[in-house]
């Protein structure tokens, strides 16, 4: 059994936090530090459900508050643990490679040009 709903909230939730450290490392380098650790939450959740913070917030609070309803879904849970399995692992590494990326060269100027 799977819960739609759950899932939605899952992804709103990585969507959110990535515009967030999108939006807020126009401020400050320190914001990029939210992608690894939504990395670790998304990695989290896979490994344990009970982990998982957006799960956790969906359960706790939303489905209580009725705010949000329990969508059920007869199928497997498995086919929706690659996603946050695959996201995670690539933005725990997405810090590491914008440190390790070379900024483009400029352009050369045109031959002749005053």
């Amino acid at each position: 059994m799977v819960d739609r709903t759950a899932l939605k909230v899952n992804q709103a939730g990585v969507i959110g936090t990535l515009l967030l450290a999108f939006l807020l490392s126009a401020l400050t380098p320190a914001a990029i530090w939210l992608v690894p650790l939504l990395a670790l939450v998304m990695l989290l959740g896979v490994a344990q459900p009970r982990l998982g913070l957006f799960r956790q917030f969906y359960l706790s609070v939303l489905k209580p508050a009725r705010v949000l309803t329990p969508s059920p879904s007869r199928e497997s849970p498995k086919p929706h643990a690659f996603p946050p399995r695959l996201g995670g692992t690539i933005l725990a590494r997405a810090p590491l490679r914008s440190r390790t990326a070379r900024p483009p060269a400029p352009p050369a100027a045109p031959s002749g040009s005053p």
